[in-house]
């Protein structure tokens, strides 16, 4: 049996959402790292994503290369007749069994359930695989992964999947007979109501499949024990690791702007209004602000900031390539990481303190794990640009401050010293896997 063979030769199936090349986020870019590493060390890897795509079928399987890791690329459309199809979709399980039977992974990595389906993570321990997953977000919680409302408030009623605001866009049709009932409304909140909490069900019977879960924060890890999301000694807190040599700190020129970047996803979750306000509030020649990321996905909000943006010294750079974050960090006097949303643990963060560069970030969720004020940087407010624009008229003022934090960055785990962490927790799968196919308790 391929799954008898020693962990130094392991057939591994890291499971994501989106993937590269056209889609640059933090876990994508963790998940390609790792594929990478793995290959150095003499696993053999193949990464399960998806795209949407609606010139083609949906259930499409496309086996496709990226830089040397073997990819295979599920189609979906999502256009979802029934709200149910965002959690339980009804053809990707099926492709995500014929995945198994055709590639009997010895260990399946989840990085992202979106678009795969909660029954994904079953089908995987049924397989006799070891299932680890590795939780980046909020996904299990709510459909908008963020734990966010649509007017960009944080939702108070993720506990409890009462809180239904991340639903309503999506299809719930009223069967026939509730159609045209005085109660209309009432029963349309109930149908929200029993689906949010069918949708928590689903997503805590698939994790109680999992044999190992791993978050790169504490703080992540805190949200889903506390509402028995896991077990506390399964679930791992795990730092990510990243490539490359740590840079030197260097003095700022005190003769120019302040150069305050951003690098990441532009979309409202992340914050960037947050950056582009508090650049309008800070006094003209005192900073200037580059924003890093594709600006063609989320239209609307590239116009909203682009009109708020006016005047001020904002300027929108674009996409850019993963491999040059070095040479684009090192561009920066300062990095402002202003999500609105409690993230995980946003890689440029790290990135940052790697190339020495400070970081100023939103005060709460795992941003503030990974940022302690006075040791790499500081933090603000989350979502008030008045108090960064106070934090980065006093940055520009005394820039001996940053140079103070650069210096007191703390030690960034490398990729390799992740990737030792994960074989450990790998081992642990393995063994429960080997465990309940001898037919012993894990």
């Amino acid at each position: 049996s391929p799954r008898k063979r020693p962990v130094l030769s392991m057939q591994i199936a890291l499971v994501i959402h989106d993937y590269l090349p056209d889609h640059l986020g933090g876990s994508e870019l963790h998940t390609h790292q790792l594929a990478q590493e793995w290959q150095r060390r003499g696993h053999r890897v193949t990464v399960w994503c998806t795209e949407r795509d609606t010139r083609r079928p949906e259930g499409d399987l496309l086996r496709r290369e990226f830089e040397g890791v073997p990819v295979r690329e599920l189609i979906h459309q999502r256009e979802y007749a029934q709200l149910c199809e965002s959690y339980a979709p009804r053809v990707q399980p099926r492709v995500f069994a014929a995945l198994l039977a055709e590639e009997r992974p010895d260990l399946v990595h989840f990085h992202h359930f979106a678009h795969w389906g909660a029954e994904c993570a079953v089908l995987a321990r049924r397989s006799g695989a070891a299932v680890v997953a590795t939780l980046h977000d909020y996904f299990a919680l709510c459909q908008a992964a963020t734990l966010l409302k649509r007017d960009r408030s944080l939702c108070d009623d993720w506990r409890e999947p009462t809180c239904t605001d991340c639903l309503e866009y999506l299809p719930t049709p009223l069967e026939p007979a509730e159609s045209g009932h005085p109660d209309e409304k009432l029963l349309y909140r109930l149908r929200l109501v029993r689906a949010g909490r069918t949708r928590r069900d689903l997503f805590r019977r698939a994790l109680e499949q999992v044999h190992e879960l791993v978050s790169p924060s504490a703080y992540l890890r805190a949200r889903y024990l506390e509402v028995g999301l896991g077990r506390p000694e399964r679930f791992s807190v795990l730092r990510t690791g990243y490539p490359g040599p740590a840079a030197a700190a260097r003095p700022i020129p005190r003769d120019r702007p302040l150069r305050v970047g951003y690098c990441g996803g532009i979309y409202p979750s992340k914050g960037v209004h947050v950056l582009v306000e508090a650049a309008t509030r800070v006094a003209p020649g005192l900073v200037e602000v580059e924003v890093h990321g594709a600006l063609d996905w989320f239209k609307d909000y590239v116009a909203e900031l682009r009109s708020l943006a006016g005047d001020a010294a904002v300027r929108f750079q674009g996409p850019y390539d993963p491999h040059r974050v070095d040479e684009i960090l090192q561009r920066f006097d300062l990095l402002v990481v202003p999500s609105i949303w409690y993230e995980n643990m946003p890689i440029t963060i790290n990135e940052a303190f790697r190339n020495a560069v400070p970081v100023l970030t939103s005060d709460h969720g795992g941003m503030a794990e990974a940022v302690e004020e006075g040791r790499g940087g500081g933090r603000f407010r989350a979502g008030s640009a008045r108090h960064l624009a106070e934090r980065l008229t006093e940055l520009a003022r005394d820039r001996s401050i940053l140079e103070r934090w650069a210096a007191a960055r703390p030690p960034v785990q490398s990729l390799g010293e992740c990737a030792d962490g994960l074989e450990r927790i790998y081992a642990r799968a393995l063994a429960s896997a080997r465990a309940a196919r001898e037919g012993a308790q894990p």
